[in-house]
């Protein structure tokens, strides 16, 4: 559910999830994300987003909430999606408290999942130095910015000769309040990296692209894209493994 401040939080939130709940194991999870607002609202319903205090406000209601069914049902029920930590600046869930990440595809506990994956795969992995220098980089929303950043530091603390650089990309296309990764566009890629060191790849998450098809959300096709930026463009699965493995590779 798409959660609007001053519509549907704070009391009508409560029952929503009340009378959702009633219907468990029938609907055996709710996933919960902040109303995104574009650019192209003309004549439309004015509607307020998500700050750091009402994100903050939201995750406690939601805590308490998760405690009741954990109780009652044996599961949280309900989650919020990762952007709700990252307005408030406060700590994402454990990976367990994700239950198997029930709403992974509508971006609840994404950054949890990828982050511990990444982890695990690098303590496995030992230390070396490439055989040449490499130097990428990686495009990605104001979310996962920061996380992202982090993966690359710990991959290059990793492996020596590796150079990444982190790009935070503003959605001008949709509006800047919209910040996830996947709702970016070729055009924002290619008019903000244009001047930028982008090294011999360019990496993306997958989510950028339609399901099953190499084409962004304004109809640029992958390779398209390639010629225009003249970089190989590579998406990468929500995955720390694939992730890890096609930068090293």
């Amino acid at each position: 559910m798409f959660l609007c401040p001053g519509i549907n939080d704070g009391k009508e939130l409560d029952r929503t999830i009340k009378e959702l709940a009633q219907l468990y194991p029938y609907v055996n999870s709710v996933a919960i994300v902040p109303v995104g607002i574009t650019k192209h609202r003309e004549n439309l319903v004015e509607l307020n987003i998500f700050n750091d205090k009402s994100a903050s406000k939201t995750i406690e209601q939601i805590h308490q909430i998760q405690q009741k069914y954990l109780e009652k049902l044996g599961t949280r029920f309900a989650f919020l999606s990762d952007e709700f930590y990252i307005l408030s600046n406060s700590e994402l869930p454990g990976y367990e408290e994700y239950e198997g990440f029930l709403q992974f595809e509508d971006g609840v506990g994404m950054i949890r999942k990828l982050k511990t994956e990444i982890e695990e795969y690098l303590n496995i992995l030992p230390e070396k130095i490439l055989k040449r220098e490499k130097k990428v980089s990686i495009a990605t929303g104001h979310s996962a910015y920061e996380f992202i950043q982090s993966m690359a530091d710990a991959m290059m603390d990793k492996f020596k000769n590796l150079q990444i650089n982190v790009y935070e990309i503003k959605n001008k296309f949709f509006g800047e309040t919209i910040t996830v990764s996947g709702l970016l566009t070729a055009k924002d890629l290619k008019e903000q990296l244009e001047d930028k060191e982008l090294g011999e790849a360019l990496y993306i998450t997958r989510s950028m692209l339609k399901a099953d098809e190499e084409i962004f959300l304004d109809n640029i096709e992958l390779n398209q894209l390639e010629e225009l930026m003249r970089i190989k463009i590579i998406p990468c699965l929500n995955e720390g493994k694939d992730f890890v493995d096609k930068i090293l590779k």
